[in-house]
């Protein structure tokens, strides 16, 4: 008796599928203002802010500040040296300073940075070394300062502070859906697992499957390295439940074709050997495969089994 059938037949990689689109948008949070005024050698926050801006405050979900921005206008061919921090609530207007980018230099202009600063939902936005302020008309724009460059992990009460100004500074938060420190839209290409950023590694994968002797095999292949399952059972007549074959995993790695036997039980080759000649068993064989970063999927198919002739 012969049977042959795909069981698998390119099973697409389901897994990396299943973030068809980041968890949301990037977002850009702290003051888009162009600086007119500055001072050396501080740190400074924005405590409050009244007037009306399309940018929120603090980070509103969980993420990455993957670039930072400082618009400056300032009659000087100067350049600033300055860094962007990031600030976490302790109360009142005491912050820890919970990250820092590297020290960059801001001219006449924009000025785009990349970075990489994982954020809280409620962190704040703030600058060190030549600060880069904003005028405003809102008393309710209240930055704190203090007269030095404060490294991230220190705390400090911002009591020295000055109304009607805005820390000229803006980061581009992305979400981060696996924890791993990269933002999901322009540093992590695969968002879906924390175990890599490059692309994911495809999934893609058929089985074949050929009755033999007493047995079922199943040959497997793979495009990437996978650990798989492969087990199956039998519906019989006149029984409750079905026959389970018992399940063989194996690691398959290109170009090796994995073989899995399964054995027969003796319920199923029995009742194989009392059917009549136009009737047959339902087999469901069943594939589960787990690739190199954890990822699972798995996918079943029905065959018939028929009397040896």
């Amino acid at each position: 008796m012969r049977l042959r059938g795909v069981l698998v037949a390119a099973i697409a990689a389901t897994a990396s599928l299943a973030f068809a689109a980041p968890a949301g948008a990037a977002v850009e949070v702290g003051n888009n203002c162009v600086a007119s005024k500055f001072l050396e050698d501080r740190t400074a926050i924005q405590l409050t802010r009244t007037s009306s801006r399309p940018e929120p405050l603090s980070v509103p979900a969980a993420g990455v500040i993957t670039k930072w921005r400082v618009n400056v206008t300032l009659p000087t061919a100067e350049r600033f040296p300055l860094q962007l921090k990031t600030f976490r609530q302790i109360e009142g207007n005491r912050f820890a300073i919970v990250g820092e980018s590297g020290v960059e230099s801001a001219g006449g202009g924009i000025n785009v940075f990349d970075t990489r600063l994982p954020v809280a939902a409620g962190d704040r936005l703030g600058t060190a070394g030549t600060v880069l302020f904003c005028d405003s008309t809102e008393a309710g724009d209240l930055i704190g300062r203090v007269g030095s460059v404060l490294p991230a992990g220190t705390t400090s009460e911002f009591d020295n502070q000055e109304e009607k100004t805005l820390v000229a500074v803006t980061g581009i938060v992305e979400a981060d859906a696996d924890g791993d420190g990269f933002g999901d839209e322009t540093q992590d290409l695969c968002p879906q697992s924390a175990a890599t950023q490059q692309a994911c590694p495809p999934v893609v994968r058929a089985a074949t499957l050929i009755f033999k002797k007493g047995a079922v095999l199943v040959l497997v292949t793979a495009d990437a390295p996978v650990t798989v399952t492969v087990g199956a059972t039998v519906k019989l007549p006149g029984s409750k439940g079905p026959a389970s074959l018992a399940p063989v995993t194996k690691a398959v790695a290109p170009p090796t074709i994995g073989r899995f036997l399964l054995k027969l039980p003796k319920r199923v080759r029995r009742a194989l050997a009392a059917l009549p000649a136009k009737r047959s068993l339902k087999l469901t064989a069943t594939a589960t495969v787990t690739d190199s970063i954890g990822r699972v999927d798995s996918a079943s198919q029905n065959f018939k089994l028929k009397r040896p002739r």
